[in-house]
């Protein structure tokens, strides 16, 4: 039971994004809590509840949007949008301030409504972006090619030109208070530059006596001493980097003209080597930087493991289509070869028809996409095969209502519920028999639906190509399909829908 909830818990958290807005609506009631007399719960529990209740179609629509968004595609959504986050967060700042102010006096400033009816449509498009780029991996290329220990760098190198920039900028003062600088002048920047240079090469090199602690700390002591040795090890190994390293590095430091010169840089203190504080300094990178490592290093095990568990799905996947293509193929050679020995002159058609599935199985089955209409190419083909192959007349229907061709799915996902529905419906029916094919799609979702006549007794057996169909949807669209079939009389229905966004 607790973990069902748990399992509900995070499904939430991973796909919602109504919680987000929750939690803004959280921080702006403890805000007003402590800046807003009387500070107790009652205030917290009111200004919560109000923001609750006026900004309730937010969070409805948030919770929602997934749905919202296969039922109103294009500018209809952006249409639906627009009244709620700009016509209705409009109409509410315009009834807090000029109707309910009197009322709502804990809220303070006129302007509070107005900055949530800008915060939260620019929170809400902020999330589609980062949603989007997630989706599109640009995010995460992009990190991987800086790496943390590039980014810490050009951290570095950032802050030392801002920092050379502002010395340059109030040299006077600089030199002569122990007062951290605070203007920017280009005008200066550009007048003293080979000054500005040697003062950002000089704080570069402060930053990087305190990078190098870092540096040790993740490429040699965690992964060389503390996994191998364990924390006794460790601690003295710290000591002994310490003592070894940090003489050479203070003498590095204090003899930096920069470092002499400006008493608001360091404390008088470090100006010798052998202080407490050149001491404490690196002690504090590596104790607190301790934490960081180990979890960066946890979140790159993980991800290697997701990657391994997504090479593995892959690989299921690829077995699944071998699985199924040769269940098709052999079935149709079998009746090729009925047809051959008959010397029926639908033979070539027959092999023609056939070559045009290979194609498209060959060439086409290895992508992981395929357009909509491409698959449904294929289907009207298979039907055109069954039509010259089958001797008997049956009543076929095909509907096709496609909004975005372009649309990408998986390739030979549909065939198999084709198929199924010609070997257990239509090719043992001894009387009248049908078949009636819907095709939906628009932007978001893909509705399949085939209903076909069967014999009950004939079809008790449940073949290979429907269990293959449920572990392709489960792997190719968790939580983001639905695949249910149902017998009635003499009639089996098959209704398939998958979401792609």
């Amino acid at each position: 039971m607790i973990k069902q909830i748990f399992q509900h818990i995070r499904k939430y958290l991973q796909t919602n994004d109504s919680w987000l807005f929750l939690a803004v609506f959280l921080v702006l009631s403890a805000e007003r809590a402590v800046n807003t007399a009387p500070h107790n719960w009652r205030q917290y529990l009111f200004c919560l509840l109000t923001l609750l209740v006026f900004y309730s179609p937010v969070l409805t629509f948030e919770h929602l949007k997934e749905k919202i968004k296969r039922q109103f595609t294009g500018w209809r959504y952006v249409l639906f949008w627009m009244v709620v986050f700009v016509g209705y967060s409009g109409f509410i700042t315009w009834l807090a301030q000029d109707v309910l102010n009197d009322y709502l006096p804990f809220f303070g400033l006129n302007d509070y409504f107005i900055g949530l009816w800008f915060a939260l449509a620019s929170l809400d498009l902020a999330i589609e972006a980062n949603t989007y780029w997630i989706r599109q991996k640009k995010i995460t290329l992009w990190l991987k090619k800086i790496g943390i220990d590039r980014a810490i760098l050009l951290t570095m190198l950032l802050f030392s030109i801002l920092f050379s920039m502002m010395a340059v900028s109030n040299l006077e003062t600089f030199y002569a208070t122990e007062v951290i600088m605070t203007s920017l002048h280009l005008s200066e920047v550009f007048r003293h530059f080979f000054l500005f240079v040697a003062f950002t090469i000089q704080f570069f090199l402060i930053y990087a006596s305190l990078y190098f602690f870092y540096w040790l700390n993740d490429k040699v002591l965690i992964p060389h001493i503390l996994k191998v040795r364990g924390i006794l090890v460790y601690a003295i190994a710290i000591i002994g980097s310490i003592a070894l390293f940090f003489p050479i590095l203070a003498q590095i430091l204090v003899s930096l003209p920069l470092v002499r010169k400006a008493p608001a840089l360091l404390p008088e203190q470090t100006l010798e080597v052998f202080t407490e504080l050149n001491v404490l300094f690196p002690f504090i990178v590596i104790i607190f930087s301790l934490p960081i490592i180990v979890a960066l290093q946890w979140f790159q095990q993980a991800h290697e493991i997701t990657q391994l568990e997504r090479q593995q799905v892959e690989q299921e996947l690829n077995l699944l289509k071998q699985q199924i293509n040769p269940h098709f193929f052999f079935n149709t050679l079998n009746n090729l070869y009925s047809l051959s020995l008959e010397k029926s002159d639908q033979s070539p058609e027959v092999i023609l028809q056939l070559s045009e599935l290979m194609r498209y199985v060959i060439y086409k089955g290895k992508e992981k996409e395929v357009s909509v209409q491409e698959e449904v190419n294929y289907l009207q083909d298979y039907l055109k095969l069954q039509k010259i192959r089958l001797y008997k007349k049956f009543d076929l229907t095909f509907e096709e209502d496609i909004a975005e061709h372009s649309m990408k799915i998986p390739p030979l996902l549909l065939i198999i519920l084709l198929e199924n529905a010609f070997k257990h419906g239509i090719e043992p029916a001894e009387g009248n028999c049908f078949l009636n094919i819907e095709v939906k799609s628009d932007a978001q979702r893909l509705v399949f639906r085939c209903e076909n006549s069967f014999e009950p007794i004939l079809s008790k057996h449940k073949g290979i190509g429907l269990e293959n169909l449920h572990r392709r949807l489960e792997l190719l669209f968790p939580d983001r399909h639905r695949l249910t079939t149902e017998a009635q009389g003499t009639t089996f229905t098959a209704n398939l829908a998958v979401w792609t966004v």
